[in-house]
This record gives structure tokens, sequence and C-alpha cells, in this order.
């Protein structure tokens, strides 16, 4: 069977899709435009509208939830700039991966108060392609290194399958 040809991609931002926040620290209302909302999957009225902060971080995908509200809050209390990856629901269980910066501004005595910022959806770019053989190839090595022996016996079926030869013989990968 021929081998086919898959492509790798690399992640880099959409200036098309921007959307820009401003979040009332003291009132907890979080407003974004309509380029926002589409990438969480809200209501553009709700967000220019003003919505609690809340809202949007049950968007986050849960894997990333902690972390991101971690970074927004050391960047309120530090000042300092905030930059992330994380996935957000656009809708429909649907994750978006959007690169975020942000800022957290303070009045005169010092109280933050206002955090602003813009995100742009993440898309892919092709990087380079490579064959899913050789993709196949390095998820087996990777399964053998880490002790996946079933999952390196499925590997090695599905390499036997992309090739008209035998895949390498399935052995436990000891490290010096």
């Amino acid at each position: 069977m021929a081998s086919e040809t898959v492509l790798i991609q690399q992640s880099q931002p959409s200036s098309l899709d921007s959307g820009v926040f401003t979040w009332d620290i003291s009132t907890d209302q979080f407003f974004a435009d309509s380029a926002f909302a589409r990438v969480f999957g809200l209501d553009p009225v709700d967000t220019m509208a003003g919505l609690p902060m809340e809202r949007y971080l049950n968007r986050v995908h849960p894997e990333d939830k902690a972390r991101v509200a971690k970074a927004v809050h050391d960047a309120v209390v530090s000042g300092h700039p905030c930059q992330q990856n994380y996935r957000v629901e656009s809708g429909n269980d649907f994750y978006t991966e959007i690169m975020s910066f942000g800022r957290c501004f303070r009045n005169t005595d010092g109280t933050p108060a206002q955090y602003a910022g813009i995100v742009f959806p993440v898309v892919p770019v092709v990087q380079e392609s490579v064959t899913l053989q050789d993709l196949c190839g390095q998820a087996h090595r990777a399964a053998l290194k880490s002790g996946r022996l079933d999952i390196a016996r499925t590997l090695r079926d599905v390499l036997e399958d992309l090739s008209d030869e035998p895949a390498p013989a399935l052995r436990q990968h000891h490290p010096h």
C-alpha cells in the first residue's frame, strides 16, 4: 500500500478574527467585541453589554482553566503583561486554540482597575510534510521507550499495513 503524506502543522495567530476585551475589575464586568464573542461562542450583544468574568472562564477548556486563571491573577497582582495560548469552547463542544495578550492597568492609588487585551484564534500553518508511515514509526518508538507494549503492538500492525515490509520486531526499550 502506498504511504500517505500527512501535513505537520505549526500554529500562528490570525489577525482576521482578533477580538478585543476589557475587564472592569471593581465591578467584575468583562466587555468584548463581536469577534471575541464569536471565538468564545457567546452572544455579541451580551459581550458588548458586559458579563461577569466567570462566564468567560467557563468557556476555557477544563485542562487549561486553572493555568489561565492563575496567569490572569498573577498579571493583575504584578502589573506585568500576560501572554498565553489556551483553548476555548466556541460552541457545541468545539474548542478553538487562541493566543491572548493582556495587561492590568491601575488607578492613581495603585489599585488594579482595568485589564485589557486582545485574542487571536490560532490557525494552522503548514510547516513540512512527512509520511504517515514516518509518524507511526515515531509513535512506535515512543511507545516502546515508555514501556507501552500494547500501543507499540498496535502501531507495529499499522506500520505493517502501511508497508510492504514487516515492521521492526517488538522489543522493550531499556534506557541506559
